[in-house]
């Protein structure tokens, strides 16, 4: 499955495909946390809350993971473009809140934002490879794309 492997690489539909998974994922285990948390507390509810919620976020950040180095092999990109297109965001803006003074913080989550934004460009908007490349063939490679029919000279109609 796409979801849990390196390997290989992926198309853009996949990739967004996997982040429609992950916010659904993300809404029901929110909802089953709020759930547990405005229920009667208890030991039993607080161990699943903690070891549910730790499995969950472990699926889903590997996964997320492994999905976009899949596609920075479409890009023909190495896996580590991670670092500054995801991971370093995510670092920048939890060091914005709080952890520096409010200019740096400002100056920090600026940062963060247009690494995030050439990440989302770059793995859900850009076009991978054509034809195979050093991470296995075109996953596209066979996909015929519909052609309009007024692009062909043959289908348009001439005025006698």
């Amino acid at each position: 499955m796409f979801l849990l492997s390196t390997g290989g690489r992926i198309t853009r539909a996949q990739f967004w495909l996997a982040a429609l998974i992950y916010f659904l994922i993300t809404v029901v285990a929110g909802a089953a946390a709020l759930f547990i948390i405005t229920a009667p507390p208890s030991e039993l509810s607080a161990l699943v809350l903690y070891v549910g919620g730790g499995l969950v976020f472990g699926l889903v950040f590997f996964s997320a993971v492994a999905v976009s180095v899949k596609r920075l092999h479409d890009r023909d990109k190495v896996g580590w473009w991670n670092v500054p297109m995801a991971i370093l965001p995510c670092l920048l803006f939890s060091a914005s809140n709080g952890l520096v003074s409010e200019a740096t913080a400002e100056v920090l989550w600026l940062i963060a934002a247009v690494l995030g934004l050439w990440g989302v460009v770059e793995l859900g908007c850009l076009r991978g490879t054509v034809g195979p490349n050093r991470f296995g063939e075109d996953p596209l490679a066979g996909v015929v794309t519909p052609v309009s029919s007024a692009s062909s000279t043959q289908d348009i109609p001439t005025m006698l």
